[in-house]
């Protein structure tokens, strides 16, 4: 699928900034964590907890 601008017919590039800084986020800069509602079922299972750098133990 291609989006496009309505105004000028042109196709939309995304860009990621950090809400906190405004700066432009490239993928080397970032890493995923488990928020406050994550299920803690899966946070148990150690494959899923290591994806998140944590240990299953914690």
């Amino acid at each position: 699928m291609i989006l496009s601008h309505d105004s000028c017919g042109h196709e939309l590039r995304t860009t990621v900034v950090c809400a906190h800084c405004g700066d432009q986020v490239r993928l080397h800069e970032i890493h995923a964590h488990a928020g406050p509602s994550f299920p803690q079922r899966l946070l148990d299972n150690p494959e899923v907890a290591a994806r998140f750098g944590i240990s299953a133990d914690t």
